[in-house]
């Protein structure tokens, strides 16, 4: 199916999506000059998604300091609030084969484009990549019980068998540091998949359109791959280590989990008392285990709760939605079956 789309120049879009990011552009921006990827074509696209502040300015700025002559810095705007159209605006403005998913909190590690790039080139099936990501700290030392929590905040490896080893994904890829190939997300649009997860919108802390994003690839029979080779580390502010906020974050994954369920879903038909009663006995269950273990910092058996709280919501009060989302995954299925026959 992949020559259903038209080539584009062999190289690496970076698309970085801000969203008032003067505090932290500038160090992002610091990693990627010192990127060695000189037999690389790259260039680096920032979103300014509605930004308050001098976001903009102080990445021309920053850019301008190196004298880099190549990769440009081009900044283009998006007055949709949210990552996901950021990045897709971001995407639309992009020129090469691969598209990197560059947070404005991300500092790549200086070999991260040029294996990136290696690998990419070396094998057309893998739809996606992704890499591994280390918290770092704004200026403070996080609480004892925060750092096995960390991987809710994009880091940690993404495959099995530890940080040595490449391979095969857990079945999905957070977005930062996501790198795509343009032929199967360009097929994947063909097909009529649009994202129904908006991940960030501001101060919101929806999510899932990583998620969602990576396991529609899949049905391209694109791979999802992650690579212990491409590191790098992940800003984290003292705001997002407390607990508050984390059981607020958990909530909202438990209720992008809801809708992402529908990728597994069967034809079968879904009865609303039976699958709301359902995520009713989980969630007591998971009161229960939280209330034993006490609802003190750090109890992760309180974020799990949190998570089926957001789970049992959503089938609650959105289940038309959670229908016509089943729907929707097998019409994109049913439209790729049709293009992929075109093609053969």
């Amino acid at each position: 199916m992949q020559n259903s789309v038209k080539e584009y120049p062999i190289g690496i879009s970076v698309v970085i999506c801000c969203y008032n990011s003067e505090k932290r552009i500038q160090k992002t921006l610091e990693h990627l000059a010192l990127q060695k990827a000189n037999d690389v074509p790259w260039e680096i696209i920032l979103v300014d998604n509605n930004c308050k502040d001098h976001t903009v300015q102080v990445a021309t700025t920053t850019w301008e300091k190196f004298m880099i002559d190549f990769p440009v810095l081009k900044c283009v705007k998006e007055t949709k609030p949210g990552l996901s159209y950021a990045r897709e605006c971001g995407i639309n403005e992009s020129k090469f084969k691969y598209i990197l998913l560059c947070d404005d909190d991300n500092w790549l590690r200086e070999d991260y484009l040029i294996n990136a790039f290696h690998v990419l080139q070396s094998n057309e099936s893998i739809a996606a990549m992704g890499g591994c990501g280390e918290p770092v700290y704004d200026a403070f030392e996080p609480p004892s019980w925060f750092p096995p929590l960390a991987g809710l905040m994009a880091t940690g490896p993404q495959g099995k068998g530890g940080l040595d080893a490449d391979g095969e994904s857990k079945g999905c890829l957070y977005g930062a540091g996501l790198i795509l190939n343009r032929l199967y997300l360009e097929n994947l649009r063909k097909s009529g998949f649009v994202s129904t997860l908006m991940d960030r919108q501001g101060a919101k802390l929806s999510s899932g359109g990583d998620t969602e994003l990576t396991l529609a690839l899949q049905f391209l029979d694109g791979h999802l791959y992650y690579s212990s080779k491409l590191r790098f580390k992940h800003l984290i502010t003292k705001p997002r280590t407390e607990w508050a906020y984390l059981r607020r974050l958990s909530f909202s994954i438990g209720c992008s989990d809801f809708y992402l369920s529908s990728f597994f879903a069967s034809n079968k038909k879904y009865n609303w008392f039976l699958l709301v009663f359902t995520n009713f006995v989980v969630l007591v269950r998971s009161w229960r285990r939280a209330f034993i273990a006490s609802f003190e910092p750090g109890n992760k058996e309180v974020l799990i709760y949190e998570r089926m709280r957001g789970q049992f919501y959503e089938s609650f009060f959105h289940f038309r939605k959670f229908k016509e989302n089943i729907k929707r995954v097998q019409t994109v299925k049913q439209r790729i079956g049709e293009l992929n026959s075109l093609f053969r």
